[in-house]
């Protein structure tokens, strides 16, 4: 199958794009680790005694498969501040950091360090009935207009949970897993990522299109190229801090031959598949 996007003269053939909890199709072709046990023979130190702690620790909960009441209705997003407490709970409970161990990946795209998660968190609440929208958006956190303060945490490619807190809000008091990630998209791993940003960096086109400008590997924008269920290369995201003009033979997915690109861009986007171990798609874009 191949489709042709918009207005562009660039043609896709079956292959897939995909950026963690969802899946795109551009038109370029296509924690915290667990503590470890004390070795066999060896002893461990005697327990220190500490005061307790000031402040009342997140509810250590286990994860059910009970569905709730709430995890299928929409949420109203909250105030900046309050989403930033509410996924700090998330991420401070103990049994989220289990689940999210391994899902921070530490990456390098020539002198920048990058941390690609390939989770996200999204966090709000459903209010009480009757409450006037127009109210509740005047501060987006007043707790006499909220009925439950709900979320849910997505891992890799389609897993989730469904997450519920108490009236403080000061901890979990639900973890609810809704679905695995799926089979059918190979999910993103550290060692494929940073093969692909190597392979990128050494690219001399590449390094040409970087050559005096500003710019950024967008982390959100690390995605897997698939064929069916196969992995076949990863695609990324470069961003530039401004508009820039350019003149370029850029290549594009076979059997296509590479087309010349004139004009400006803001950000473009690399694929790299393994077969070639090389650059075989870019496509420069005006935002």
């Amino acid at each position: 199958m191949k489709r042709k996007i918009g207005n562009s003269p660039l043609y896709l053939t079956a292959v897939t794009v995909s950026v963690m909890a969802f899946t795109l199709i551009f038109p370029i072709g296509c924690a915290e680790e667990p503590g470890s046990a004390a070795p066999a023979g060896t002893t461990q130190p005697p327990a220190t005694t500490e005061p307790p702690p000031t402040t009342t620790p997140p509810i250590a909960v286990g994860v059910t498969t009970d569905p709730d009441p709430d995890e299928n209705k929409g949420f109203m997003g909250v105030s900046a501040a309050l989403d930033a407490k509410l996924k700090q709970i998330v991420v401070d409970n103990p049994v989220i950091k289990e689940l999210l161990a391994g899902h921070d990946h530490r990456l390098r795209f020539g002198t920048q360090e990058i941390v690609k998660k390939t989770y996200n968190i999204a966090t709000g609440a459903l209010l009480k009935e009757g409450v006037n929208i127009q109210t509740w958006l005047q501060t987006r956190e007043d707790p006499r207009l909220i009925a439950r303060y709900i979320g849910v945490l997505n891992i890799g490619y389609g897993g989730s949970y469904f997450l519920a807190f108490d009236d403080g809000p000061a901890a979990l008091t639900k973890i609810v897993f809704q679905r695995a990630p799926s089979a059918d998209i190979p999910q993103l791993a550290t060692a494929d990522m940073q093969k692909a940003l190597d392979i990128g960096w050494a690219d001399p086109l590449v390094q040409e299109l970087l050559k005096d400008k500003t710019w950024a590997v967008d982390s959100e924008q690390i995605g897997v190229i698939q064929e069916g269920p196969q992995l076949m290369g990863i695609s990324f995201k470069i961003t530039f801090d401004k508009s820039y003009a350019f003149d370029a033979i850029l290549p594009v997915p076979a059997p296509y031959e590479p087309r010349r690109f004139q004009g400006d861009g803001v950000s473009m986007y690399v694929n790299v598949t393994f077969a070639e171990a090389a650059v075989t798609a870019i496509m420069i874009m005006p935002f």
